[in-house]
C-alpha cells in the first residue's frame, strides 16, 4: 500500500490511464518520454501497488503479457487474435455469472475473468 505520491508515481498512473489496456512495457516507455530517469523497477513497482490497492486491475490474458485496466467495475475482455487489441466488455449479469460457478469445487470463487477472443472493428473491416 503507497504511503506518498512522488513524481514517479503520478507519471505511471497519468500513463495508465492515458493509455488503452497497457502493458508494463508500455507504461515505462509513455514515462521514459516524460522523465527518462524513471527506472523499469519503479514503474513495475507502483503498477504492482496499484494493483494490490485497487486503483488498477491486473489484468492476466492468455497469450499476452500482464496489461493494466483502470476500469474498476465487473467487466470482461475481448482480446483481438489478429493485432491483440484488447477491449472492454459489458456484460449484463456478472452476479447470475458467478452465483452459476459456486461451489464448483467445494471451494470459494474470489474473481472471475472472462475472456471473448475474435476480431476488433478494425481487423473485422479487413
Amino acid at each position: 500500500m503507497r504511503t506518498r505520491k512522488t513524481h514517479q508515481t503520478e507519471l505511471v498512473l497519468q500513463a495508465v490511464h492515458a493509455l488503452d489496456h497497457p502493458t508494463a512495457s508500455d507504461v515505462l516507455k509513455a514515462v521514459n518520454e516524460q522523465d527518462p530517469t524513471v527506472s523499469r523497477a519503479t514503474v513495475f513497482r507502483v503498477l504492482a501497488e496499484a494493483a494490490e490497492s485497487g486503483e488498477v486491475q491486473r489484468l492476466v490474458l492468455a497469450g499476452s503479457s500482464d496489461c493494466f485496466d483502470i476500469t474498476l467495475c465487473r467487466h470482461a475482455h475481448m482480446v483481438c487474435s489478429r493485432c491483440g487489441a484488447i477491449s472492454d466488455v459489458e456484460i449484463a449479469d456478472t452476479e447470475a455469472l458467478e452465483k452459476s460457478a459456486r461451489g464448483v469445487s467445494g471451494g470459494r470463487i474470489d474473481a472471475c475473468h472472462v475472456q471473448f477472443f475474435g476480431l476488433c472493428p478494425a481487423c473485422n473491416k479487413e
